[in-house]
């Protein structure tokens, strides 16, 4: 299960096949945007940018 520090892969543009790390997992959706309210992730990328991510772009890397 996706978790706090787990290593993801996103699988959508602006960020396709970087690999972060999982910081936050807010409990409600967000609205993202394109207007819609999904889950999401905020995952910190390479460069120490955090970044806001629906959690269908995501796939586990390894074991986190």
């Amino acid at each position: 299960p996706l978790r706090l520090g787990a290593e993801v892969r996103i699988t959508r543009q602006p960020y396709l096949g970087v690999v972060g790390k999982v910081k936050n997992l807010p409990r409600t959706p967000k609205v993202i945007d394109n207007g819609l309210r999904l889950p999401v992730a905020e995952v910190v990328l390479p460069s120490g940018r955090t970044v806001t991510v629906p959690l269908v772009n995501l796939e586990l890397f390894g074991r986190g």
